[in-house]
């Protein structure tokens, strides 16, 4: 008897997790305690008596929460949630089992169930225990009520128990769980022959099978799938939240219950709920071929590991729908353009993304493969540079916005950012931690640049020629008359002259502004040589006496390109070449068949570009070093708008120094196709 007692309260502890146990058998007609935990003697003995008085419930029924007043009265002061077992029969006198836990959060169905199969062991093992007393006392042996007979089962549905509490409790996945459970079941339950796990899916409308045991792949099983408002048994369960058995007449039993049973000889079916905080999330159903019937102790079991399974399925769909979370929350921090760094209350760097990793590896993060990846900040290069020392280290109230700050990688090279910072505070209020967002700002600083030479340069190249064009036309208009006709004709040919020099200025900005929108070409098949006659006629006096050559054979293959995009290219190259050409100097255009197409060639004998200048001098405003010193004419638009023209005509330009000094700029039209 001490055995059965001792196992008993060492199960209300390991799996209810008990605060507070009693153990109450008869003694002289009254109820007294013989084990108790978490409880005085005194607190024991007044249960004892406030149960004595009142025998309503029947054996082996609980009760939780809303019983006797006296009784939830008794345990309200001690803060515990009770659920309370009578027993009686089977040779056992009026007893009780009464477990304790503290805790709102507490499960009150998987309590009241749980009370109720070790109640189930409890008696049984005093039921055995008194029967090995008659059998001393009488020394005559009754083989078919050993001890053995009677406690094998309970030890068995307590060793299954142990075991699916340890199975569910490190499975990975619902189907895991649910794939190591049922055999234990099988093992416990001797007679079932097939069990089946169900998860409760699709908006909760539907049952999902998950696992099964002890059927042949061969065998034909259940539905996939089965909705609820289909009358199929394990729906019932699942609506009506409690366990049940089926057996006898296969008439009485729900249709696709019946037509399964049918066709797998079955002639018992027990269906189980899983369930988790009240809600059930699935079902578990068991079929056998003999006529079994379950005991409340069995059923009591199945109530359990209903619990245990629907517990874990609700930990494990919990888990699954935060790491869904967390993979799409570090997607989007991953596709950030924006460099991100989080800290923890002690400045140890937590999470990074590979913005921040290309811009800082340079030096100021560096990776240590013991944290798998993760970034840890080296003392030589601590990124002083971040206000997060500040928010950090002076627990500063507010939080950094908008700070340009300036990175120096270990090359020389500066970065300028632009810093926001965030404080993360804890539950208490606290600090913890900080989130640093940082974003290279180096093209929008190039951009304010170029914004700014735009200007410069555009009111210098505007300068010169709208005072010409000023000072002339109010010479004509004030003295006009007493000038003589040469004087005249010299005035207005500067006029016109710088006109034609601010007209090619706009037309260059024009299209380059229009490029960057979809600039509209119409090619047509050319005949370069009469196209560059024209365009060399049209410069006339803007060569300023520069020698100028063309060799450009006249049965060159035709290209096809829109004419006026070629000749605002030659004549842009061409003025540019003239630029930079001393007046000895001599410029050449030439053309030649290439590849699929044509070359023309611009060549001058100015001073030459550099090698690092030669892909630069085709960004807009650029004008190299050299030019800007010698003090020569340009807005630095020129090359970059044949460029644009060149590229959307389907061909390319490039710039090649020439021997002997000078700089030779080509560009290639493709051919055209087929001309009649």
């Amino acid at each position: 008897m001490h055995d059965a007692i001792t196992a008993a309260v060492e199960a209300c502890e390991d799996l209810l997790g008990a605060d507070a146990i009693a153990v109450l058998l008869p003694d002289r007609g009254r109820l007294r305690p013989v084990a108790r935990r978490g409880l005085t003697a005194a607190q024991a003995a007044a249960l004892a008596a406030i149960i004595q008085e009142d025998r309503a419930p029947p054996s082996l029924a609980t009760w939780l929460g809303d019983g006797p007043a006296t009784l939830a009265g008794w345990a309200e002061p001690l803060g515990l949630k009770l659920a309370m077992v009578r027993m009686d029969g089977a040779g056992i006198p009026l007893a009780a089992l009464v477990v304790g836990v503290r805790g709102a959060e507490r499960p009150g169905t998987m309590l009241r169930h749980g009370t109720a199969l070790v109640a189930g062991q409890l008696q049984v093992g005093l039921a055995a225990a008194r029967r090995v007393v008659e059998v001393e006392r009488r020394q005559t042996p009754e083989p078919d009520t050993a001890p053995s007979a009677q406690i094998d089962p309970v030890e068995r549905i307590t060793g299954a128990l142990t075991s699916v509490l340890r199975v569910t409790a490190t499975a990975p996945t619902v189907s895991a769980a649910c794939d190591a459970t049922l055999p234990v079941l099988l093992d416990a339950l001797p007679g079932v022959d097939v069990a089946f796990a169900w998860e409760l899916a699709g908006g909760d409308d539907r049952l999902r099978r998950v696992a099964q045991a002890g059927m042949a792949p061969r065998q034909a099983g259940p539905a996939d799938v089965i909705t609820l408002d289909q009358p199929a048994g394990i729906a019932l369960a699942v609506k009506e939240n409690r366990a049940t058995v089926w057996r006898g007449d296969l008439a009485l039993w729900p249709q696709r219950l019946r037509n399964f049973a049918r066709r797998g000889s079955y002639q018992t079916a027990a269906l189980a709920p899983m369930y988790s905080g009240g809600r059930v999330v699935g079902a578990l159903s068991l079929f056998a071929r003999a006529d079994r019937p379950f005991s409340t102790t069995e059923l009591a079991f199945l109530t359990t590991v209903g619990g245990q399974l629907g517990g874990r399925i609700d930990t494990l769909r919990a888990g699954a729908l935060v790491e869904e979370e967390r993979r799409g929350l570090r997607s989007v921090i991953e596709t950030l353009p924006e460099g991100l760094l989080l800290y923890d209350r002690d400045g140890k760097l937590r999470l990074f993304n590979q913005a921040a990793m290309t811009l800082l590896s340079g030096g100021a993060i560096a990776p240590t493969p013991a944290e798998r990846g993760a970034f840890a900040v080296r003392s030589q290069a601590q990124p002083d540079f971040l206000p997060v020392a500040q928010v950090l280290r002076e627990q500063l109230g507010r939080e950094v916005r908008g700070a340009e700050v300036t990175l120096r990688r270990p090359d020389g090279a500066e970065v300028p950012l632009l810093v926001n910072t965030g404080r993360l505070h804890a539950a208490d209020g606290g600090l913890d931690g900080t989130v640093v967002v940082f974003q290279d700002i180096s093209q929008l600083k190039e951009l304010d640049r170029l914004k700014d030479d735009f200007v410069n340069t555009v009111s210098h190249e505007l300068r010169t020629p709208t005072t010409t064009i000023r000072g002339g036309a109010l010479t004509l208009l004030r003295r006009g008359d007493r000038l003589d006709e040469e004087t005249r004709r010299v005035l207005l040919q500067d006029i016109a002259d710088e006109s034609e020099r601010l007209h090619h200025l706009v037309e260059d900005l024009l299209s380059l502004s229009r490029s960057k929108r979809g600039l509209h070409l119409s090619p047509e098949p050319l005949r370069l040589h009469r196209l560059v006659s024209r365009v060399v006629i049209g410069l006339g006096s803007r060569l300023g006496g520069v020698p100028l050559s063309v060799d450009v054979p006249a049965d060159l293959p035709l290209a096809e390109a829109d004419p006026t995009a070629v000749e605002q290219i030659l004549r842009n190259l061409i003025e540019n070449a003239v630029r930079h050409s001393p007046r000895a100097g001599r410029v050449e255009v030439t053309a030649a068949p290439h590849e699929a197409g044509v070359v023309v060639s611009v060549l001058d004998r100015g001073v030459g570009l550099a090698a690092d200048e030669r892909e630069r001098v085709f960004e807009p405003f650029y004008r190299s070093p050299n030019a800007v010193a010698a003090g020569t004419q340009g807005a630095g638009l020129g090359l970059a708008v044949c460029r644009q023209l060149v590229e959307m005509s389907g061909g390319r330009i490039w710039v090649e120094p020439r021997p002997r000094g000078g700089t030779i700029v080509r560009f290639t039209l493709p051919a055209a196709g087929d001309v009649e």
